[in-house]
């Protein structure tokens, strides 16, 4: 029998145009997304902290939050972290650091807003994974191995970002139902990360 073979052929078509559609959308939206990035339309959020090297030395540090519609509440959020995903995988060069900073940025928003919104353990996790990709950031700016001054500013934003995390994961601390233990355990990672990075500040800061 024909019939059979026939509809499995047109699925296999139809999968196909699918993801194939899906790709061309996910390139599209990512050149969008790589504009506003490079054009500083981003970040609506503004933070300012007080960076202390010690012996008396301080820096005022300014960081800019983006804005987050989408939340681990919203039935389409799934959708979003596999959009993030090819994102990140077809992205290059220093337009792959900075997506993965600014993925980075709105996971910290996130927990923001799910502290807000009394879910601690959702705002731990969200927390966790800003750390995750604000390594990953590093990572991939370091392995670029390029020292030109665009790359000593995207280090500097990935610096700064460290901080402003701490300003956000510290609302922690009004938060109810809190596992303390998960909770201490971000803190330290993120104070850990801003210790290594201040001792790290030359690689940019020459």
């Amino acid at each position: 029998m024909r019939f059979f073979p026939t509809i499995i052929a047109k699925g296999l078509i139809l999968t196909v145009g699918v993801m194939v559609l899906g790709v061309s959308l996910a390139r599209a939206s990512l050149e969008i997304l790589a504009q506003e990035i490079n054009s500083d339309k981003i970040g609506n959020n503004p933070l300012s902290f007080i960076i202390n090297y010690g012996d008396g030395e301080t820096e005022v540090g300014n960081y800019k939050l983006p804005e987050v519609a989408t939340l681990p509440t919203n039935p389409m959020y799934g959708l979003k972290r596999v959009r993030d995903y090819f994102w990140l995988l077809i992205s290059r060069g220093n337009d792959k650091v900075k997506l993965a900073l600014l993925m980075a940025d709105k996971k910290t928003e996130e927990t923001r807003q799910l502290w807000l919104l009394n879910m601690s353990e959702e705002a731990l996790t969200a927390g966790n994974e800003a750390m995750d990709k604000l390594e990953y950031a590093n990572q991939l700016i370091l392995a670029s191995g390029s020292n030109d001054n665009q790359n000593k500013q995207i280090a500097k934003q990935i610096y700064l970002a460290g901080f402003a995390y701490n300003e956000i994961f510290k609302l922690g601390n009004n938060a109810f139902d809190l596992d303390s233990l998960k909770y201490q355990q971000l803190i330290t990672r993120n104070e850990g990360w801003n210790k290594t990075q201040k001792e790290n500040r030359w690689n940019w800061n020459n």
